[in-house]
């Protein structure tokens, strides 16, 4: 599933249809810079980079210097209140040791109306739901993997949807492995293996 969103594009579409070139755009979990390089092809200027260290491998986005080191689960992100259009964090939600933080941080540093665009592991679909029944585990979170953050439905809308309004989804395909053949489900509420969302914040508190 790594990469699985810029795979399909269907995210840079939406920001060229979207949003002038003049956006401000973040990416949290930059990790080594693949979607500042994107973005920066495809004409945005007024981007930046967050992550635990600087693992940017791209020289034309190293030479920008727009990134910042910090932990997102607990460091203020360095950015003023109200100052970002767009905060993308791709497949990196489920790796945080505190989700609560990162979305408070988020809320503080967008503008009003501001997109937080994530995507992560989707537990709540029928096959993790089923393991679960029979074995008090959710898909996509293994100990030989580092997915330590995972919220019921009812938690995510606590944490995010007092500050957020969902305005898209986006699943990727699942899959099962059976008689040695990898078979693969829709892309869907249903079935999907992979969720992107993109949150609005509301105009109001």
């Amino acid at each position: 599933m790594k990469g699985w969103v810029l795979e399909r594009g269907f995210l840079l579409k939406f920001l060229e249809k979207s949003y002038p070139q003049s956006t401000r755009i973040v990416d949290i979990g930059c990790g080594p810079g693949h979607w500042l390089k994107h973005l920066h092809e495809k004409g945005y200027r007024n981007i930046a980079g967050v992550d635990l260290d600087n693992y940017i491998v791209f020289q034309e986005i190293r030479d920008l210097n727009i990134f910042h080191k910090a932990d997102v689960s607990f460091d203020k992100l360095p950015f003023d209140d109200n100052s970002v259009d767009i905060i993308l964090s791709m497949q990196v939600f489920e790796h945080l040791e505190n989700p609560f933080h990162f979305e408070r941080e988020c809320r503080r540093v967008l503008k009003p109306g501001g997109l937080l665009i994530f995507s992560y592991p989707y537990a709540w679909n029928i096959q993790s739901r089923i393991k679960f029944l029979f074995t008090a585990n959710v898909f996509e979170y293994r100990p030989q993997n580092s997915h330590i953050n995972f919220m019921t439905p009812d938690i995510f809308g606590k944490c995010f949807l007092k500050d957020f309004r969902i305005v898209r989804r986006e699943f990727y395909r699942g899959k099962v492995a059976k008689l040695g053949r990898t078979l693969y489900l829709p892309a869907s509420e249903r079935w999907g293996s992979g969720v992107c969302y993109f949150m609005e914040k509301k105009y109001y508190r």
